[in-house]
C-alpha cells in the first residue's frame, strides 16, 4: 500500500526524534556534565542545553499553527479544521461525550503525575540530577511520537478513543513530555514546561468552549471516510465508526 504524505512526514519526524534521543544518550554516557541547566560560561555544554530547549519550543510552535503539516488529532482544535454535520446531533450526546472524555482525561493526569513524582523525589534526594532528567525528557519526546504512530497505553487502557485523530488529550503530549523539567532548579527548564502547559490550557479552553470540533459525530473531518492521513495502516484503530 502506498504511504500517504502524512505517514511519510511522521516517519521523518520519528527519525529526527530517535536521532535526538540517541545523541542525548551518547552525551550522557560520554560526558553527562554537558547536560546541566546551568547556562553560562562555566557550563561547557550550555549550547547543547539551548539547542535542546529550542527543539522543544519549535515543537510547541508547530502545534499552535493551524497550517502545520501534522495530524488532525492536533489541528481539530482550530476552526479552520472543523466541518459540521448536516444532521444535528442531540446536545445531550455532546454533553455525555465531554463528561466521559473529561473523566478519562483526569485519570491520565493522575497516572502521569504520580509516575513522574517518583523521578521528582529522586531528583530532590539528589539520586538523579539534571542529566538524567534531560535523558528522561528526550525519551518522552520520542515516546510521544511512538504513541501516535504505533501504540499508546493511554488510548488503549484509559481514553478508549478510536485513533489519534479523535484523541481528547492530543495537545497534552507537550506538558507530559516536558514534565521532568519542572523539577530542575532552573528558570529555563521550568519555562519550557510552563509554555507547554499554557498550550495545553489553551487546548482545554477550546475543547470546553467548542466541543463539537473534537467529537467525531459533530466534526465530519474526524470521520474515517474523510481521513486522508491513513496513519491507521501502521497503528490500527481501536474501533471503527
Amino acid at each position: 500500500m502506498k504511504l500517504s504524505k502524512m505517514v511519510k512526514s511522521y516517519m521523518a519526524k520519528l527519525t529526527f526524534r530517535t536521532t535526538t534521543f540517541i545523541v542525548v544518550l551518547l552525551i550522557y554516557f560520554f560526558n553527562k556534565d554537558y547536560l546541566q541547566f546551568q547556562i553560562g560560561k562555566n557550563n561547557k555544554g550550555y549550547l547543547i542545553i539551548v539547542a535542546f530547549c529550542i527543539i522543544m519550543f519549535v515543537e510547541m510552535l508547530i502545534q499552535i499553527n493551524p497550517k502545520s503539516n501534522i495530524t488532525k488529532g492536533c489541528l481539530k482544535q482550530f476552526k479552520s479544521h472543523y466541518k459540521p454535520f448536516n444532521k444535528k446531533v442531540d446536545q445531550r450526546e455532546i454533553d455525555n461525550f465531554v463528561k466521559d472524555s473529561d473523566i478519562a482525561a483526569v485519570k491520565v493526569v493522575v497516572v502521569w503525575t504520580l509516575f513522574n513524582l517518583i523521578f521528582g523525589y529522586l531528583y530532590k534526594k539528589e539520586i538523579i540530577r539534571d542529566a538524567e532528567m534531560i535523558v528522561l525528557t528526550s525519551f518522552y519526546y520520542l515516546a510521544d511520537l511512538l504513541c501516535v504512530m504505533f501504540f499508546c497505553p493511554f488510548q488503549k487502557y484509559i481514553m478508549k478513543n478510536r485513533c489519534c485523530i479523535t484523541c481528547r488529550i492530543f495537545a497534552w503530549g507537550l506538558p507530559m513530555m516536558t514534565f521532568p523539567l519542572v523539577f530542575i532548579e532552573s528558570y529555563l527548564a521550568v519555562s519550557v514546561f510552563l509554555v507547554a502547559l499554557a498550550i495545553a490550557f489553551r487546548w482545554e479552553y477550546v475543547y470546553h468552549k467548542y466541543p463539537e470540533r473534537f467529537f467525531e459525530k459533530t466534526n465530519v473531518n474526524l470521520q474515517c471516510a474523510n481521513c486522508g492521513e491513513r496513519m491507521c495502516i501502521i497503528k490500527k484503530p481501536l474501533k471503527s465508526n
